[in-house]
């Protein structure tokens, strides 16, 4: 509703903050990060 009234008046509106990721998805990230510097400390 907002977006339509600023619209009508010709202002722009910010778009929308990009989606947060899961914790989940996260984690793995983590996890693969220590595996990568513990392999390349073992190396």
């Amino acid at each position: 509703d907002l977006l339509i009234l600023s619209q009508n008046y010709n202002q722009s509106y910010p778009a929308p903050a990009a989606p947060v990721p899961e914790p989940g998805v996260l984690g793995v990230l983590a996890i693969g990060a220590m595996g990568l510097l513990a392999r390349r400390r073992r190396a």
